[in-house]
């Protein structure tokens, strides 16, 4: 027996003693339907993977020599080993040359920084592979759905009486299912900024805020405070499309952001990570293309 269907049906004993007979148990909800967390979620292997980073025996200037089982390769930035994408050299990083790789799999990432001693930093991310960014599914076998209506009607509530009367415990796999994602903003904040500071983002990873006004009756003059359309080499193949972009932190990091955004139409995407400053307002970004 589930454990939450042992626990509603412990509590119901008391009363059921006290009358001195045992009332027959209530019809059984349908099941729940069920969809997958795309936040969490490893393919067979995909794990595995992610675990094995590149030793690296040469850090130079301008490109490193490493190596991952049997494969040996001198790579500059942006060339890859395994799947795994040298993109940076740092020459100084408390006082030992570093270099970072990222690999991505279905799903998920991870951002490695190794030494010729080994790696020294692991960033766990939610941003996969660009192309599986989808609107979340959902799955209401019951016909429950949780929709935002268009008018509030004051009624029974509907959506809270199926997950608390559910022998499933409530989880993203089963209450996520009942609707689609309700778009909001995620927030790019640190231990140094007040709500004015911190940086809110859109979908698509333009911040809500607008850059300063150069003049007061043209306050959007110079567009939005981060806006990742910049660094495109086009907005149009690049536009987003709603529901299609996943919004994540960093290594579950409240200061950074890592949004990954797909155009299904011209199988487009991009990823950008935003961190805010620990002595200004504004944000620092990366993107990956």
């Amino acid at each position: 027996m589930k454990r939450r269907a042992f626990l509603q049906r412990a509590a119901a004993l008391p009363a059921a003693v006290a009358s001195a007979r045992l009332a027959p148990y209530p019809a059984r909800p349908a099941p729940p339907g069920r969809v997958p967390n795309e936040y969490s979620l490893f393919l067979p292997g995909e794990r595995e993977a992610l675990q094995e980073s590149p030793r690296v025996t040469r850090i130079g200037d301008a490109g490193v020599t490493a190596s991952l089982g049997q494969t040996g390769l001198s790579l500059s930035t942006g060339g890859s080993i395994a799947g795994w994408r040298l993109v940076a050299i740092l020459p100084w990083l408390n006082g030992v040359a570093t270099a970072v790789f990222e690999k991505h799999v279905t799903h998920q990432g991870v951002i490695v920084y190794v030494t010729e001693a080994g790696e020294i930093a692991r960033i766990p991310k939610h941003i996969g592979d660009l192309s599986k960014i989808r609107p979340r599914p959902t799955s209401t076998p019951h016909g429950i759905r949780l929709e935002r209506p268009a008018r509030y009607a004051p009624g029974p509530d509907t959506w809270g009486d199926y997950i608390v009367n559910s022998e499933d415990d409530p989880s993203y796999e089963n209450v996520a299912a009942l609707g689609a994602e309700l778009i909001g903003w995620t927030l790019v904040a640190n231990e140094e900024s007040s709500p004015e500071r911190s940086l809110w983002l859109e979908a698509d990873g333009r911040s809500r805020q607008l850059a300063g006004p150069e003049a007061t009756w043209a306050p959007d003059l110079n567009g939005r405070l981060f806006d990742p359309r910049r660094h495109l080499p086009s907005e149009y193949l690049y536009e987003y499309v709603p529901g299609y972009s996943k919004r994540t932190l960093l290594g579950g990091f409240l200061p950074a952001a890592d949004i990954g955004v797909w155009n299904p139409r011209y199988g487009l995407g991009y990823e950008v990570m935003v961190l805010l400053s620990a002595r200004r307002e504004g944000g620092g970004k990366d993107r990956r293309l």
